[in-house]
């Protein structure tokens, strides 16, 4: 595989572009943003001009999209999950235009998990990577029908868990600011991987210089793991005995059926 230089992100306004981006540079990578028509448009504020481009091209578009591709080493797709729905035009353009190395629209928990499927709102993220995973094959049939050198596309799916410190300014953590909360289901004795969103960053640093290591599978990374009752104690101390943290317990089977009941009723 050559070695990694220019790297196309989609997506870069994003969360996971906010962190990938300036690493990325500081690392020496030539970059291109890669904007859909409707997109606003991307701030350059405090960013390296020099080794940034922007372009525009629909994601459904696989002719716009290969023109783009053309002369990316790696693609990061930094998207949001409703744009998951384009993969198989994302891929096709990829492989038309020889890139060497995807990363999947991930950044998040386990979705290689034997249980995973019974979580609906991952069924984008199963659908797309089947449909990477179809392309690619295709792709390669083809190739191989007609006597031509086979496409050598591979990928990456990264997986870092939750974001604990972005999940909590968000609100969207088991660690309430505000309310000085901790809501522990079940035992509280699992422990959990945690990553810090900035470290997202060093993550896709480790892949693209070595992508063989990362070929074709999933990747997991993580700041900590820790168990929700070690966490408990650690706000706690870190709190001070002046201010005043609670324990909101909540039994997992009830909450299991209460998600879906929210879920089958939109």
């Amino acid at each position: 595989m050559p070695t990694i230089q220019n790297v196309a992100i989609l997506g870069a306004s994003g969360n996971v572009g906010d962190v990938v981006i300036p690493k990325l540079l500081s690392e020496g990578y030539t970059l291109t943003i890669v904007l859909r028509p409707d997109s606003k448009p991307f701030n350059l504020n405090g960013i390296d001009v020099e080794h940034i481009r922007i372009e525009t091209a629909s994601y459904s578009d696989v002719e716009s999209m290969t023109a783009v591709f053309n002369g990316q080493h790696a693609v990061i797709e930094a998207f949001n999950p409703a744009a998951q729905v384009h993969q198989r035009s994302i891929v096709k353009a990829a492989l038309a235009a020889g890139v060497a190395h995807l990363l999947t629209p991930d950044f998040t928990i386990d979705r290689f998990g034997p249980h995973i499927e019974e979580i609906p709102i991952f069924n984008p993220k199963l659908r797309a990577q089947r449909e990477l995973e179809e392309a690619i094959e295709e792709a390669q049939s083809e190739a191989r029908k007609h006597g031509r050198p086979e496409p050598q596309l591979t990928w990456t799916s990264v997986l870092t868990s939750l974001w604990y410190d972005w999940s909590i300014d968000a609100g969207f953590s088991m660690i309430n600011k505000e309310k000085r909360t901790i809501t522990r289901y079940g035992s509280g004795n699992q422990r959990l991987s945690l990553t810090r969103q900035e470290r997202c960053g060093d993550y896709v640093v480790a892949i693209l210089r070595n992508p063989e290591r990362y070929r074709n599978r999933p990747a997991y990374f993580a700041s900590t793991t820790i168990a929700v009752n070690e966490l408990i104690a650690l706000v706690r101390e870190l709190a001070g005995a002046d201010d005043e943290w609670s324990v909101r317990d909540v039994p997992l089977e009830p909450q299991r059926q209460a998600a879906f009941k929210l879920w089958d009723e939109d």
